[in-house]
C-alpha cells in the first residue's frame, strides 16, 4: 500500500521526520487516524490540505495487483463488517484481520471442502477437495509444517553444487523434511546435489521443536468445523 500513487504523491511539510512520515502513512493505511493518532497531529504533517481517505475497496483493488496477481474486485471480503466489533477490537490484531481476509479470498477459489492457513499476508497451506474437513485441516497443516521447516537454519545453510536446478533443490528439501530419502528419492541422487558432504538427517524431535516456534498463523474454512479435532490440528501450527 505504501507504493500506491495516492501515497507516493504526498507532500509533507518541511521538517517532518522520517519516523513521523512512516507513522502517518501507517495510520492512513490502517484507518486508525483519530484513534491511534490524533487527527490534528496527522493533518499537521502535510504541506497543504491533508489527503482524502481511501475506501476499503480501493485499498483491496490495489493490494490484489501485488506480484502480478489480480483478483476480481467482487472477491473482496469485508472481514471487519462480518464479525462482532467487540471481538474485533479486543482479540484480533491487524495482522490477523489481514491474514484471515487473504485466507477467506483463497477459499473462494478452492474446491470444497477447503481449509486455508495464512501468515504475513500470504497463504502458506491449502487443503482442499477432501471428503472430510479434518483431512483438509491436516493436509493444509502438513504443508504449513513443510513451509516453515524450509526456514530452519540447518536447511537455509545448505550448499548445493553448481548446476543444480531450482526444482531439484526444492525436491531435495522436501524429501529431507519428509524423511523420504531412499524411498521417494534415491539416496545417491540426493547426495549428488551437494557441494561437499550431504547434510545430516534431523530427528523428529528436532523438527517438532522448530515447528513449535511458529506463531501468528491464521486459519479459515469454507464452512464451520463440525468437530474439535480440526481445532486440535490447527492449534499445532498457530
Amino acid at each position: 500500500m505504501r507504493h500506491h500513487p495516492n501515497i507516493t504523491s504526498w507532500k509533507f511539510r518541511k521538517g517532518v521526520k522520517r519516523a513521523e512520515k512512516s507513522n502517518a502513512i501507517d495510520n492512513y493505511i490502517l484507518g486508525t487516524i483519530g484513534k491511534d493518532m490524533d487527527t490534528k497531529t496527522w493533518e499537521s504533517f502535510f504541506d497543504g490540505p491533508p489527503p482524502e481517505p481511501m475506501t476499503e475497496k480501493e485499498k483491496a483493488d490495489f493490494i490484489y495487483t501485488l506480484h502480478g496477481v489480480s483478483v476480481a474486485s467482487d472477491a473482496f471480503f469485508p472481514f471487519r463488517d462480518n464479525i462482532d466489533r467487540a471481538v474485533l477490537e479486543k482479540w484480533l490484531p491487524e495482522f490477523a484481520i489481514r491474514d484471515l481476509t487473504v485466507a477467506t479470498i483463497a477459499l473462494k477459489y478452492t474446491q470444497s471442502n477447503s481449509v486455508v492457513y495464512a501468515k504475513n499476508g500470504q497463504v502458506i497451506g491449502i487443503g482442499a477437495g477432501q471428503q472430510s474437513r479434518i483431512h483438509c485441516t491436516r493436509l493444509a497443516g502438513d504443508k504449513v509444517d513443510n513451509w516453515y521447516m524450509r526456514h530452519h537454519p540447518n536447511i537455509t545453510s545448505w550448499k548445493f553444487r553448481k548446476g543444480v536446478k531450482r526444482a531439484e533443490k526444492s525436491n531435495a528439501i522436501d524429501n529431507y523434511i519428509l524423511g523420504t530419502i531412499g524411498k521417494d528419492m534415491d539416496t545417491k541422487t540426493w547426495e549428488s546435489f551437494f557441494d561437499g558432504p550431504p547434510p545430516e538427517p534431523m530427528t523428529e524431535k528436532e523438527k517438532a521443536d522448530f515447528i513449535y516456534t511458529l506463531h501468528g498463523v491464521s486459519v479459515a474454512s469454507d464452512a464451520f468445523f463440525p468437530f474439535r479435532d480440526n481445532i486440535d490440528r490447527a492449534v499445532l501450527v498457530s
